[in-house]
């Protein structure tokens, strides 16, 4: 099994120096917030990707699978706030975002005008 290390950072607004001590414990707490809700989903991704791989892989090719898994988890970064904390309630969350991302993929006609 191969080991994934994903690493998500968002950046601080940048803010004059003018704006205060309020304004850097604003950016302090953003930054918190911001590592928390990076190690929730390294924890999620860890925890989840061979599974929601395994699910691709018997429903597609290894590279469409690929794909899809890693969008899977760009909609969960997304949408992080509505991924269940717990493990075992997660895996049909993205089992449900990964079928759709798969349809998705197999649909030649997405109604998008070239």
């Amino acid at each position: 099994m191969e080991d994934h290390v994903v690493v998500f950072s968002a950046p601080l607004c940048n803010r004059s120096a003018s704006a205060g001590h309020s304004s850097l414990l604003r950016q302090t707490g953003e930054k918190a917030r911001l590592m928390d809700r990076g190690d929730r989903f390294n924890e999620l991704y860890q925890a989840q990707y061979e599974t929601v791989l395994r699910y691709a892989l018997r429903r597609t090719d290894p590279e469409t699978a690929r794909d899809a898994v890693a969008e899977t988890f760009l909609v969960a970064w997304r949408r992080l706030d509505t991924v269940p904390a717990d493990q075992a309630q997660a895996t049909p969350w993205l089992y449900s975002i990964a079928r759709n991302v798969l349809a998705n993929a197999a649909d030649p006609g997405d109604g998008r005008s070239g």
